[in-house]
């Protein structure tokens, strides 16, 4: 510690998780469109995501861990339980290939069974999301 050595650790680590958390952003709006929004947080390393109202987030956890890929929905924070229009996604550990796996699973296990693809084009969600 008294030559640096952690700072320069926490100095570098501050600069890959910013670019992880940038390119999951890019990713996020590229894919999903106005279907997902949320702040860009300043720090950390997972974002909290809304999710539009008609789409069922607990089941869109259940498709995606049918995907392979995970997230904890806003009902784990919940005091009561309730399920909440919120995710919250990690993007600390995974690298810039491994996020776009794990965007493309999320895009592939998005329940479309209350949304048409045309009500999600309407929305602004890129055509690409169709199954």
């Amino acid at each position: 510690m008294e030559e640096g050595e952690l700072t320069r650790h926490v100095r570098k680590m501050r600069r890959v998780y910013l670019a992880r958390r940038d390119h999951l952003v890019w990713l996020l709006k590229d894919r999903f469109g106005t279907l997902l929004s949320f702040h860009l947080p300043t720090g950390g390393m997972a974002s909290w995501v809304r999710v539009k109202a008609h789409v069922d987030v607990g089941r869109w956890h259940e498709r995606c861990r049918e995907h392979q890929v995970s997230f904890y929905t806003g009902r784990h924070f919940a005091f009561d339980g309730r399920a909440l229009p919120f995710v919250r996604l990690g993007f600390a550990p995974l690298r810039e290939a491994e996020l776009q796996r794990a965007v493309d699973r999320m895009v592939a296990a998005l329940p479309t069974t209350k949304v048409s693809v045309r009500g999600l084009q309407r929305r602004g969600v890129s055509p690409r999301l169709a199954p």
